[in-house]
């Protein structure tokens, strides 16, 4: 079985895949979901901060994931990014789009 873990600040910044998946979000933490008898969902709520996912990250290092996902703005308020671009994080503050 597959496992994928989505890692976001905030359950707004990925409130659609909440809502396709019927995930409940109250807080931080972490909720599952299962897509279908093959694939598992895991969403980690870390609040905003380095720390702070640092921190959730550590909670749920044991777990095994095939794919793990930071999504959001991912600390980034640049107005060249568009909503939906996938960019990919080379260092602290460069993105490669």
């Amino acid at each position: 079985m597959s496992h994928i873990l989505i890692v976001s600040a905030t359950p707004f910044e990925v409130k659609p895949l909440l809502e396709k998946y019927s995930i409940i979000v109250t807080g931080e933490g972490l909720y599952k979901a299962m897509i279908s008898e093959k694939k598992k969902l895991s969403v980690l709520i870390t609040d905003v901060g380095m720390v702070n996912t640092a921190y959730h990250m550590g909670r749920v290092s044991e777990s095994r994931y095939e794919y793990v996902i930071n999504a959001g703005i991912c600390s980034t308020f640049k107005n060249h990014h568009h909503i939906g671009e996938v960019v990919r994080v080379t260092q602290i503050g460069r993105a490669h789009v």
